[in-house]
């Protein structure tokens, strides 16, 4: 046995611990880091969401914005009746489930329309304009008289429909 005091002169004199590393992280700090990302991921898909959905929204308006413009310049009734055709439907299908509207023609159609915010006017008032109208042919409609004011308060049910399913999607 060594003496006493050989065995204090091998003691190492003082020295700090290692310094403690971040990584590799705690597992609850893992648990937080994916919940964190599942939230970012979630926020980011709602909001990619949404954006399309009213950037669709303020196209559809626009484009009616610009029909109405194009029947002021050059008073061609086919193409916007078809065009109002169009946006209404494809208004619908973005907002209404496709399964629920896809199928529709004619009167049912229109009755659709009444339902979620028309008031009955796309029954009463604009049932030929909307379900015969657009499937005539060139010739047929060049030799009808339509009323120019009649094909705006189209138009103006038209914004005014879109702004109330507009309104309703935001709610729900």
């Amino acid at each position: 046995m060594q003496p006493i005091a050989d065995q204090l002169a091998e003691l190492r004199s003082y020295h700090l611990p290692s310094q403690i590393s971040w990584w590799p992280i705690a597992p609850g700090w893992w648990l937080l880091l994916l919940l964190i990302l599942t939230l970012i991921s979630i926020f980011i898909s709602l909001w990619f969401y949404r954006s399309k959905r009213f950037t669709t929204i303020r196209y559809i308006q626009t484009e009616l914005t610009i029909l109405k413009t194009n029947l002021a310049t050059d008073n061609n009734t086919i193409n916007f009746i078809r065009g109002i055709s169009n946006l209404l439907r494809r208004f619908a299908l973005l907002r209404f489930p496709r399964n629920q509207i896809a199928h529709l023609t004619g009167i049912a159609w229109l009755k659709f329309l009444d339902e979620h915010g028309g008031n009955g006017k796309f029954q009463s008032e604009f049932n030929w304009l909307l379900t015969e109208l657009p499937y005539q042919s060139n010739i047929a409609l060049h030799s009808t008289n339509i009323d120019i004011q009649h094909l705006h308060k189209l138009a103006d049910l038209c914004i005014a429909w879109i702004q109330i399913n507009q309104q309703n999607a935001t709610t729900q």
